[in-house]
């Protein structure tokens, strides 16, 4: 293929060297109903948008060495870019098209392209600060967290040679504190000097040699090897203490805290009149310190809500009034997921009494803690808000898309968890505590269709959405219902039936 668009003929090619491709993606649909000589000709008539996609493809950068994204969630980062909608199956056929590389698996629709959204990154040059943090990419440290984090991060200054290019980064991206707080350690143990803050100015701070020693030297270097060898200690006696409470993993220890917590009466106390949303967050952050778990300070637009420290998990935090609306939640801006930046993210729903005035403490009525992928099996969707500027009778007007997810809580979802504390782990979650009791098996079904974009007409204010067969199509996805022994192990928690 040269630069040109594609002609007929050119799918036509890439059709017979493929008789696996169709609309739907490489091979056949477990979709009920579903025709696969109807969808190798849907293909066969989709030029304009394998057009399409070929030539976003060709704005692409080579994978390389870093993962390649699926056709399926490339489709979506391409309709997030602008591209509109195109099927599976056309992402597909131009990617062969415009000559990227493609890994099929058998029995999955989605093949890998090697492909990225952004550049490689350029080598971090030897000695460099992003050369020695990555020398310490395995440590059980805030430095190592943001080895990780920088390791991840396609547009992390590689190159840079002093503090303010990294601090600048960070603030582009509107980085957290503990994030802040990693940066500079790291520096000053790299270059041996302190780090500038905000008022000083860097020249002053950063006068003399700066020593640096290789990652391969031994531990995180420092001003002298007095302290080094302090911070060594240090580091080493938390490794230690972590290793010694994994024995009970954090989201056992977690859930065990809340329903002692429950169970000997400590209350929710309402910080305000208006405050609807931290009072039930603040009692688990204490149920979170009691437990001894080290976490990052959450704030309004954090996610999730805790993120552990020295754990991959985080807690996301949904207080419902009771009675009132229980069955489902309003999540803003965030599809509810299992996984999310290499965490797994539990949420904990807590129910309490409707406020009275004067009152402004309240028991926690019942609570339900489960895996994201509960509430959602799909990890790879990435929400973003898009907006468009031409409404109105000038021009003008600048028009939001920023969806709103209404979500069914684990309390519609699933009977048996009235009045009671329960834990929601995928079946395959190994259970340490031997506090811990099963009491129910919940097996959730993927769907044959799902959505994949909606139009929104503003002359007749009708929505129209459009479905795609799901490539999971049938796919089971078992859990286990558990609660603390003698707390109300013989009442059985189960499904209900899908929502209408």
């Amino acid at each position: 293929m040269t630069a040109a668009q594609p002609s007929q003929a050119d799918l036509t090619r890439v059709m017979d060297a493929h008789p696996m491709l169709c609309n739907f993606g490489y091979g056949k649909s477990p979709w009920a109903g579903w025709n696969y000589a109807a969808d190798r000709a849907a293909l066969a008539g989709n030029l304009d948008q394998v057009r399409t996609a070929y030539a976003w493809l060709r704005t692409l950068h080579p994978a390389g060495d870093r993962p390649w994204p699926t056709s399926y969630g490339l489709k979506h980062d391409g309709e997030y870019a602008g591209i509109g909608y195109v099927t599976n199956g056309a992402m597909i056929a131009a990617a062969y098209l415009a000559g990227v590389p493609v890994r099929v698996h058998p029995d999955d629709p989605n093949p890998e392209l090697g492909v990225a959204l952004t550049p490689p990154k350029t080598p971090a040059p030897d000695g460099s600060f992003t050369a020695w943090l990555a020398g310490h990419a395995d440590a059980n440290h805030p430095i190592g967290g943001l080895a990780r984090d920088v390791a991840g991060d396609d547009c992390w200054p590689t190159t840079g040679t002093d503090y303010r290019q990294f601090a600048d980064h960070l603030a582009e991206h509107f980085a957290y504190e503990p994030a802040w707080r990693a940066l500079r350690e790291a520096w000053e143990a790299y270059s041996g000097h302190p780090a500038p803050s905000d008022e000083e100015d860097e020249e002053s701070v950063r006068g003399g040699s700066v020593t640096r020693r290789s990652p391969a030297t031994g531990p995180l270097p420092v001003l002298s090897d007095a302290v080094g060898s302090l911070r060594t200690s240090l580091v080493y006696e938390h490794e230690q203490q972590v290793e010694q409470r994994a024995i009970v993993t954090a989201v056992e220890q977690v859930f065990l805290e809340c329903e002692r917590a429950r169970a000997d009466g400590d209350l929710i106390k309402r910080v305000s009149a208006s405050d609807k949303e931290y009072h039930f967050q603040n009692w688990l952050q204490a149920r979170i310190e009691a437990c001894a778990l080290n976490y990052d300070e959450p704030g309004r637009n954090t996610y999730p809500d805790f993120r552990l420290v020295d754990h991959p998990e985080g807690y996301e935090v949904k207080g419902l009034e009771f009675p009132g609306r229980e069955a489902d939640y309003d999540s803003n801006s965030q599809v509810p997921t299992g996984k999310h930046n290499g965490r797994e993210v539990f949420y904990v729903f807590g129910r309490y009494p409707k406020s009275e005035r004067g009152v402004d403490e309240y028991p926690v009525v019942d609570l339900v803690v489960c895996h994201g992928s509960f509430l959602n099996a799909n990890q790879e969707y990435v929400h973003k808000n898009k907006s468009f500027r031409g409404f109105g009778s000038y021009g003008d007007i600048l028009v939001r898309d920023r969806k709103m997810y209404v979500v069914p809580t684990p309390f519609a979802l699933a009977s048996g968890t009235a009045g009671l504390a329960t834990l929601i782990l995928p079946a395959n979650y190994e259970i340490q505590s031997d506090q811990l009791v099963q009491v129910g098996d919940l097996d959730r079904v993927e769907v044959d269709e799902v959505l994949v974009s909606y139009e929104f007409n503003m002359q007749t204010n009708e929505m129209v959405t459009h479905r795609e067969p799901n490539p999971n199509a049938g796919t089971v996805h078992r859990f286990r219902a558990y609660r603390s022994r003698g707390a109300g192990d013989s009442k059985k928690v189960t499904l209900n039936g899908p929502r209408s």
